[in-house]
């Protein structure tokens, strides 16, 4: 039996001053703006490593997690390879890799959507998601988990309050609430925090 590999996503960091963000209503949207070609450049990153496992050994399971623009980069990721699974014969491996993902855990994704399931106990609030979504850069809760991955498979925490993932709208509460963000590995949730129940989520999809 193989032992488990771990390999990180590398790309760009963003460097992002919350001081800034209460001078003017339109700072989130410059912020997820600054951040979205990063994105975009780490979620190419994460399918190049994928295939390239994918090939070197076919039946190898992956599990995925991220956390903030992290998460962002692995739910754009997942999308890229359910688009390009629907292109006719090249499809075939973007839609093998999705088989092979047998977990996926988020946390303080920006991307997440109104309205969405989340991990943590307590329904999404109504009028507040994930500031890309808060833009139109995110997805909408029926879509927001690629197509491909088994059901139960993809779970997305979400603190109550936290301003990246519970966005509400207004933009000067949001630097206050930003502890809240970066509390996934000490804030309890049945017990256990919140990334280590995520560890624990993903080792038993592939025991």
């Amino acid at each position: 039996v193989a032992l488990p590999f771990a390999e990180s996503v590398n790309y760009p960091q963003v460097h992002v001053d919350f001081t800034h963000l209460s001078e003017a209503p339109d700072s989130v949207a410059q912020l997820v703006f600054k951040l979205l070609p990063v994105t975009n450049g780490g979620a190419l990153q994460l399918v190049s490593q994928l295939k390239t496992e994918h090939t070197a050994c076919p039946d190898q399971p992956f599990v995925l997690a991220g956390y903030s623009q992290g998460a962002w980069v692995v739910d754009k990721a997942l999308h890229t390879l359910n688009t390009s699974s629907k292109v006719p014969v090249l499809g075939a491996e973007a839609l093998a890799i999705l088989h092979q993902i047998k977990g996926v855990w988020l946390m303080g994704d920006p991307a997440l959507p109104q309205n969405a399931t989340t991990r943590v106990g307590v329904p999404q609030p109504p009028n507040e998601y994930g500031i890309a979504s808060h833009v139109r850069m995110g997805y909408d809760a029926s879509n927001y988990f690629a197509e491909g991955l088994a059901a139960g498979s993809a779970w997305s925490a979400c603190i109550p309050n936290d301003p990246i993932c519970e966005y509400d709208g207004k933009w000067k509460d949001l630097l206050p609430r930003m502890y809240i963000h970066t509390s996934y590995t000490t804030k309890l949730f049945g017990g256990e925090t919140i990334a280590t129940e995520g560890g624990k989520f993903l080792a038993s999809q592939v025991s």
